[in-house]
Protein backbone atom coordinates (compact mmCIF):
# COMPACT_ATOMS: atom_id res chain seq x y z
CA UNK A 1 0.00 0.00 0.00
CA UNK A 2 2.42 2.21 1.06
CA UNK A 3 4.58 1.67 -2.24
CA UNK A 4 1.13 2.13 -4.26
CA UNK A 5 1.74 5.44 -2.31
CA UNK A 6 4.65 6.84 -3.03
CA UNK A 7 4.54 5.78 -6.71
CA UNK A 8 1.00 7.67 -7.01
CA UNK A 9 2.81 10.75 -5.43
CA UNK A 10 6.03 10.63 -7.54
CA UNK A 11 3.71 10.47 -10.64
CA UNK A 12 1.76 12.86 -9.77
CA UNK A 13 4.66 15.48 -9.05
CA UNK A 14 5.66 14.52 -12.59
CA UNK A 15 2.91 15.35 -14.10
CA UNK A 16 2.69 18.75 -12.32
CA UNK A 17 6.01 19.54 -13.38
CA UNK A 18 5.36 18.37 -16.93
CA UNK A 19 2.25 20.52 -16.91
CA UNK A 20 4.26 23.83 -16.04
CA UNK A 21 5.59 25.46 -18.97
CA UNK A 22 6.96 29.04 -19.01
CA UNK A 23 4.64 31.24 -20.34
CA UNK A 24 5.69 32.69 -24.17
CA UNK A 25 6.10 36.40 -23.89
CA UNK A 26 3.38 38.23 -25.95
CA UNK A 27 6.62 39.74 -28.48
CA UNK A 28 7.80 36.54 -29.23
CA UNK A 29 5.84 35.34 -32.29
CA UNK A 30 7.22 38.95 -33.79
CA UNK A 31 10.91 37.87 -33.77
CA UNK A 32 10.03 35.13 -35.97
CA UNK A 33 9.20 34.17 -39.26
CA UNK A 34 5.74 32.66 -39.70
CA UNK A 35 2.91 32.80 -42.67
CA UNK A 36 0.50 34.13 -40.50
CA UNK A 37 0.34 36.00 -37.51
CA UNK A 38 -1.45 35.26 -34.02
CA UNK A 39 -3.23 37.93 -31.45
CA UNK A 40 -0.73 37.00 -28.51
CA UNK A 41 -2.26 35.89 -25.23
CA UNK A 42 -2.13 38.16 -22.94
CA UNK A 43 0.23 36.87 -19.82
CA UNK A 44 -2.73 37.56 -16.76
CA UNK A 45 -6.62 38.36 -17.05
CA UNK A 46 -8.70 41.43 -18.45
CA UNK A 47 -8.94 42.55 -14.57
CA UNK A 48 -5.67 41.79 -13.01
CA UNK A 49 -4.17 45.11 -13.79
CA UNK A 50 -6.57 46.96 -11.33
CA UNK A 51 -6.41 49.39 -9.67
CA UNK A 52 -4.17 50.80 -12.18
CA UNK A 53 -5.68 49.84 -15.75
CA UNK A 54 -9.32 48.80 -15.64
CA UNK A 55 -10.95 45.66 -17.31
CA UNK A 56 -12.94 47.56 -19.92
CA UNK A 57 -9.71 49.30 -21.10
CA UNK A 58 -7.86 46.21 -21.56
CA UNK A 59 -10.94 43.76 -23.24
CA UNK A 60 -11.14 47.23 -25.48
CA UNK A 61 -7.49 47.35 -26.26
CA UNK A 62 -6.50 44.37 -27.01
CA UNK A 63 -9.60 42.74 -27.92
CA UNK A 64 -10.29 45.75 -30.89
CA UNK A 65 -7.15 47.66 -31.12
CA UNK A 66 -4.72 44.81 -31.32
CA UNK A 67 -6.67 42.25 -32.66
CA UNK A 68 -7.45 44.80 -35.49
CA UNK A 69 -3.60 45.38 -35.88
CA UNK A 70 -2.90 41.63 -36.30
CA UNK A 71 -5.64 40.98 -39.08
CA UNK A 72 -4.52 43.93 -40.53
CA UNK A 73 -0.71 43.06 -40.62
CA UNK A 74 -1.54 39.34 -41.98
CA UNK A 75 -3.76 40.50 -44.93
CA UNK A 76 -1.21 43.19 -46.12
CA UNK A 77 1.68 40.94 -45.63
CA UNK A 78 -0.36 38.20 -47.63
CA UNK A 79 -1.25 41.10 -50.53
CA UNK A 80 2.94 41.65 -50.54
CA UNK A 81 3.81 38.04 -50.57
CA UNK A 82 1.65 37.25 -53.59
CA UNK A 83 2.64 40.31 -55.55
CA UNK A 84 5.34 40.61 -58.55
CA UNK A 85 7.23 43.18 -56.38
CA UNK A 86 10.93 42.84 -56.48
CA UNK A 87 12.62 41.71 -53.05
CA UNK A 88 9.53 40.40 -52.05
CA UNK A 89 11.49 38.11 -50.09
CA UNK A 90 11.61 40.78 -47.04
CA UNK A 91 8.05 40.01 -46.65
CA UNK A 92 8.72 36.34 -45.46
CA UNK A 93 10.75 37.82 -42.57
CA UNK A 94 9.73 37.99 -39.17
CA UNK A 95 7.88 41.58 -38.86
CA UNK A 96 10.70 42.94 -36.29
CA UNK A 97 13.14 42.43 -39.34
CA UNK A 98 10.76 43.92 -41.88
CA UNK A 99 10.40 46.95 -39.44
CA UNK A 100 14.62 47.51 -39.11
CA UNK A 101 14.43 47.70 -42.96
CA UNK A 102 11.33 49.49 -43.46
CA UNK A 103 13.11 51.93 -46.13
CA UNK A 104 13.03 48.79 -48.26
CA UNK A 105 9.57 47.76 -47.98
CA UNK A 106 7.83 49.01 -51.56
CA UNK A 107 6.59 52.01 -51.58
CA UNK A 108 2.78 50.80 -52.21
CA UNK A 109 3.14 48.70 -48.80
CA UNK A 110 5.08 50.77 -46.83
CA UNK A 111 3.34 53.13 -45.02
CA UNK A 112 0.64 50.28 -44.19
CA UNK A 113 3.41 47.99 -43.09
CA UNK A 114 4.89 50.52 -40.67
CA UNK A 115 1.43 51.43 -39.42
CA UNK A 116 -0.04 47.60 -39.16
CA UNK A 117 3.17 46.64 -37.84
CA UNK A 118 3.98 48.75 -35.56
CA UNK A 119 0.87 48.08 -34.07
CA UNK A 120 1.35 44.85 -34.17
CA UNK A 121 4.48 44.37 -31.89
CA UNK A 122 3.83 48.00 -30.19
CA UNK A 123 1.02 46.18 -28.38
CA UNK A 124 3.04 43.07 -27.85
CA UNK A 125 5.24 44.59 -25.77
CA UNK A 126 3.18 46.85 -24.17
CA UNK A 127 1.42 43.80 -22.92
CA UNK A 128 4.31 41.89 -22.20
CA UNK A 129 6.00 45.07 -20.19
CA UNK A 130 3.07 45.23 -17.56
CA UNK A 131 2.02 42.83 -14.81
CA UNK A 132 -0.68 42.93 -11.98
CA UNK A 133 0.61 44.59 -8.98
CA UNK A 134 -2.67 44.59 -6.72
CA UNK A 135 -0.93 45.91 -3.37
CA UNK A 136 1.17 48.86 -5.60
CA UNK A 137 4.30 48.02 -4.32
CA UNK A 138 7.62 49.66 -5.15
CA UNK A 139 9.66 47.38 -7.37
CA UNK A 140 13.13 47.09 -8.20
CA UNK A 141 15.04 46.63 -11.56
CA UNK A 142 16.77 44.19 -12.19
CA UNK A 143 20.47 44.09 -12.46
CA UNK A 144 21.86 44.98 -15.92
CA UNK A 145 18.75 47.34 -16.35
CA UNK A 146 19.57 48.83 -12.53
CA UNK A 147 23.13 49.35 -14.22
CA UNK A 148 22.15 51.11 -17.54
CA UNK A 149 19.18 53.48 -15.35
CA UNK A 150 22.31 54.45 -12.76
CA UNK A 151 24.48 55.00 -15.77
CA UNK A 152 21.72 57.12 -17.42
CA UNK A 153 19.27 58.74 -15.15
CA UNK A 154 21.46 58.03 -11.59
CA UNK A 155 17.83 56.89 -9.91
CA UNK A 156 14.85 54.43 -11.10
CA UNK A 157 12.81 57.69 -9.67
CA UNK A 158 14.85 60.31 -11.86
CA UNK A 159 14.11 58.12 -15.02
CA UNK A 160 10.38 57.83 -13.84
CA UNK A 161 10.33 61.55 -13.83
CA UNK A 162 12.21 61.99 -17.27
CA UNK A 163 9.39 59.49 -18.50
CA UNK A 164 6.20 61.45 -17.31
CA UNK A 165 7.92 64.74 -18.21
CA UNK A 166 8.27 63.30 -22.16
CA UNK A 167 5.11 61.29 -22.15
CA UNK A 168 3.12 64.20 -21.17
CA UNK A 169 5.21 66.16 -23.75
CA UNK A 170 4.61 63.86 -26.96
CA UNK A 171 1.75 65.41 -28.62
CA UNK A 172 -0.97 63.41 -29.87
CA UNK A 173 -1.33 59.80 -30.20
CA UNK A 174 2.06 57.78 -30.07
CA UNK A 175 4.53 55.84 -27.66
CA UNK A 176 7.39 56.57 -25.47
CA UNK A 177 9.91 54.28 -25.46
CA UNK A 178 13.20 53.51 -23.66
CA UNK A 179 15.87 51.46 -25.54
CA UNK A 180 19.35 50.39 -25.54
CA UNK A 181 21.31 52.39 -28.40
CA UNK A 182 24.19 49.95 -29.72
CA UNK A 183 26.16 52.98 -30.24
CA UNK A 184 26.00 54.19 -26.53
CA UNK A 185 25.62 50.70 -25.06
CA UNK A 186 26.52 51.57 -21.10
CA UNK A 187 23.59 53.77 -21.48
CA UNK A 188 19.38 53.77 -21.93
CA UNK A 189 17.61 56.39 -24.17
CA UNK A 190 14.18 57.96 -23.89
CA UNK A 191 12.53 58.27 -27.77
CA UNK A 192 9.20 59.57 -28.66
CA UNK A 193 7.33 58.48 -31.61
CA UNK A 194 3.87 59.04 -32.99
CA UNK A 195 1.67 57.28 -34.25
CA UNK A 196 2.68 53.48 -34.68
CA UNK A 197 6.72 53.98 -35.20
CA UNK A 198 8.92 51.38 -33.79
CA UNK A 199 12.99 52.32 -32.43
CA UNK A 200 14.07 49.43 -35.06
CA UNK A 201 13.80 51.57 -38.15
CA UNK A 202 15.90 54.64 -35.93
CA UNK A 203 18.39 51.14 -35.00
CA UNK A 204 17.68 51.71 -31.51
CA UNK A 205 16.51 48.49 -29.43
CA UNK A 206 13.20 48.78 -27.54
CA UNK A 207 13.00 47.28 -23.98
CA UNK A 208 9.86 49.47 -22.36
CA UNK A 209 7.19 51.58 -23.78
CA UNK A 210 4.44 53.41 -22.60
CA UNK A 211 1.34 53.92 -25.10
CA UNK A 212 -0.20 57.10 -24.96
CA UNK A 213 -2.76 56.68 -27.43
CA UNK A 214 -6.12 57.71 -25.82
CA UNK A 215 -7.61 54.57 -26.01
CA UNK A 216 -4.75 53.17 -23.72
CA UNK A 217 -6.29 54.67 -20.70
CA UNK A 218 -9.50 57.41 -21.29
CA UNK A 219 -12.10 54.80 -20.13
CA UNK A 220 -10.52 54.97 -16.80
CA UNK A 221 -8.89 58.49 -16.44
CA UNK A 222 -10.26 60.89 -19.31
CA UNK A 223 -8.15 63.23 -20.46
CA UNK A 224 -6.00 62.91 -17.11
CA UNK A 225 -2.42 61.32 -18.79
CA UNK A 226 -0.87 61.77 -15.89
CA UNK A 227 -2.88 60.27 -13.41
CA UNK A 228 -2.66 57.37 -16.12
CA UNK A 229 1.42 57.50 -16.42
CA UNK A 230 1.57 57.39 -12.49
CA UNK A 231 -0.49 54.55 -13.00
CA UNK A 232 1.26 52.77 -15.23
CA UNK A 233 4.88 52.93 -13.59
CA UNK A 234 3.23 51.07 -11.15
CA UNK A 235 2.58 48.12 -13.31
CA UNK A 236 6.22 48.10 -14.93
CA UNK A 237 7.39 44.37 -15.47
CA UNK A 238 10.66 45.15 -15.06
CA UNK A 239 11.65 41.17 -15.44
CA UNK A 240 10.84 41.60 -18.59
CA UNK A 241 12.88 44.36 -19.55
CA UNK A 242 15.65 42.37 -18.40
CA UNK A 243 14.89 39.67 -20.69
CA UNK A 244 15.04 42.01 -23.53
CA UNK A 245 17.65 43.12 -22.68
CA UNK A 246 19.13 40.19 -22.87
CA UNK A 247 17.60 39.07 -25.94
CA UNK A 248 19.63 42.04 -27.64
CA UNK A 249 22.63 41.26 -26.22
CA UNK A 250 23.41 43.79 -24.15
CA UNK A 251 24.41 40.91 -21.70
CA UNK A 252 27.67 40.63 -23.28
CA UNK A 253 28.68 44.25 -22.25
CA UNK A 254 28.42 43.20 -18.36
CA UNK A 255 32.58 43.11 -18.22
CA UNK A 256 32.03 46.99 -19.29
CA UNK A 257 29.35 48.23 -17.45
Amino acid sequence: MEKISLAFILLYAALTVAKYVEPVPPYEEAFQEREEYSLPKLPYNYSDLEPFIDEETVRVHYLRHHEAYTQQLNHVLKVWRNSSEEGKELASKSIVEILKHIDEVPAKYQHHVKNVGGGYFNHALYWATLTPNPTGEEREPGPVTQQLIYNTFETPDRLRRWIIHEALDLFGSGNLWICVDPKLPRHITLYSLGNQDTPFSNGLFPILLVDVWEHAYYLKHRNKRRDYLDAWWKLVNWKTVEDLINRYGVNQLHDEL
